[in-house]
């Protein structure tokens, strides 16, 4: 089964802006960025391109997306941060930029916390997953066999940045399989897939958005809380392990500050995207399901009590990012 690749959505970035349908941005720029932390190709990546001409339909400002890698996406995260508070670059990213201060205080340009920084302004993408992946080539065919080979040797798991979602689903599978791995950190999902497919690491937890052919993997298992349409590959909980749950969020960020009418604006723009046929229909060809759209107030409320779920495995983490020199 093919999924569509990357150039299929940069194809989509040629799509003319229509007349802008927002009337809640007075004054807004003429140019919005849209700057996510992780590398081109990668999961977050490939959402963030794929609503980008919807949400280009319903906002007077034309749209860049800007990718900015490094520092465990703090390279991003930082550049947002030190622009105006007028809406011009938007951080578009998944949950866990909102933790990434609590595991590497001194990369922070901001003083408080991410969410007295930042203002979450809404999310479009609530589902899909991570998965865990060996090389076609590999002996390591099923979860079992990946059990097995764990406890008989140190096995390398490639990841994307340390502090990702990725990142704590690796500690969920160690602590749940009773095994240490040797992480190896990624600066985004399209990297670890061509290391995984190169046999660079005996297996990889990537975004399966980021993977453009599954005929060249084995699928042992992927996180997400129900199957995933058009994905073969089972759940972890179908595989018998339930604490490794754990679904695919992305949503969109601005420095606080921002003035509340061009936060509105930003918002209705995402909603009114989210809610385009076109875009449902691309979501559904890539095997996602069509998840609730979460403004403002929903958005921060999900990030607070996920903030509160991330803290059972925090020690863990923090433990992890030392030893990774992250």
């Amino acid at each position: 089964m093919r999924i569509p690749a990357l150039a299929a959505i940069l194809c989509l970035l040629l799509v003319s802006s229509a007349a802008p349908a927002c009337s809640t941005t007075p004054g807004a720029a003429d140019i919005v960025y849209f700057v996510c932390p992780f590398s081109t190709g990668g999961s977050t990546d490939i959402e963030v391109r794929g609503i980008t001409p919807y949400f280009q339909m319903h906002y007077p400002a034309k749209v860049v997306n800007d990718n900015r890698t490094g520092g465990g996406s703090h390279v991003g995260i930082n550049y947002v941060y030190q622009q105006p508070s007028d809406g011009r670059h938007v951080l578009v990213s998944s949950a866990t930029s909102s933790i990434k201060k609590l595991l590497n205080p001194e990369a922070a340009a901001y003083s408080g916390t991410f969410l007295e920084s930042f203002i979450p302004v809404g999310s479009w993408v609530s589902a899909g997953g991570n998965v865990l992946v060996t090389p076609r080539d590999s002996s390591i065919r099923t979860l079992d066999d990946f059990i097995t080979a764990s406890h008989q040797r140190t096995l390398s798991v490639g990841m994307p940045p340390p502090g990702s979602s990725d990142h704590m689903d690796v500690l969920m599978l160690e602590k749940a399989v009773g095994s240490r791995f040797n992480l190896v950190p990624y600066e985004g999902g399209a990297d670890l897939a061509f290391a995984v497919m190169g046999g660079h690491v005996d297996a990889g937890v990537i975004g399966f958005q980021s993977i453009a052919d599954t005929s060249e993997f084995h699928l042992l298992g992927v996180t997400s809380t129900e199957p995933v349409p058009e994905f073969p590959a089972p759940t972890f909980t179908q595989l018998g392990f339930p604490q490794i749950a754990s679904d695919f969020v992305i949503g969109a960020f601005v420095k606080a500050g921002t003035p509340q009418n061009v936060v509105d604006g930003l918002d209705e723009a995402f909603r009114r995207a989210h809610d385009e046929p076109e875009y449902q229909a691309w979501l559904a060809s890539r095997g996602i399901a069509v998840s609730a759209y979460k403004d403002q107030r929903a958005w921060s409320a999900y990030l607070r009590d996920w903030a509160g779920r991330v803290e059972a495995i925090m020690p863990d983490l923090i433990r992890s990012m030392e030893e990774l020199g992250a």
